[in-house]
């Protein structure tokens, strides 16, 4: 009988440090997870896009890009898809807004459903796009084809901002899509 006194004891000993160690690591996961969201808020804005906007037949429109009350930023990188239909305009460039003068000469590539449009800032953390700025990211320089009274979407996707060091983290936000009418 003294032997299984014992037993119980020791299988009684190892099963309050397996719920000591329990309950710790799970008071530790708990205080993790309650300040985690705070630390990986990632960069966002209230939209991200363009107005309506229209243009003559052979001629050249300049649409502007723009972000809205930028979050969680700084934000250093702007990454998009435009989609368009390339049968009434066709991205011919594109050229720095107001929010990234300071930034390196964007690049973009054109596809049959539309471009990819990347800019970049310079390595001088203050030209980086800060908290609350509002106002244009790039300049679309749009060749008109389509003839009077012709339609294009101006949607966007796969939208991309990329937040500062030491994160690095990729943000998004919500797509301020438009149309593109060629005039009669």
């Amino acid at each position: 009988m003294k032997i299984l006194n014992n037993r119980k004891y020791k299988i009684l000993r190892v099963s309050k440090k397996w719920l000591v160690t329990g309950l710790t690591l799970l008071l530790i996961a708990a205080i993790v997870g309650t300040l985690a969201p705070s630390a990986v808020a990632l960069p966002t804005a209230t939209s991200f896009g363009v107005e309506d906007a229209e243009g003559y037949n052979d001629t050249q429109v300049l649409i502007p890009v723009n972000i809205t009350n930028v979050q969680n930023g700084p934000v250093p990188c702007i990454i998009f898809n435009i989609l368009y239909n390339n049968s009434v305009i066709n991205l011919e460039g594109v050229q720095k807004g107001t929010l990234t003068f300071d930034w390196r000469t964007p690049a973009c590539c054109n596809h049959y459903w539309g471009s990819r449009v990347a800019v970049f800032y310079d390595p001088i953390d203050e030209h980086a796009i800060q908290n609350g700025a509002t106002g244009s990211v790039v300049l679309l320089n749009f060749s008109v084809i389509g003839e009077s009274g012709d339609m294009s979407w101006l949607n966007f996707s796969d939208i991309q901002l990329a937040e500062d060091a030491p994160n690095y983290q990729i943000g998004t936000a919500p797509s301020k899509n438009g149309t593109f009418t060629v005039l009669k």
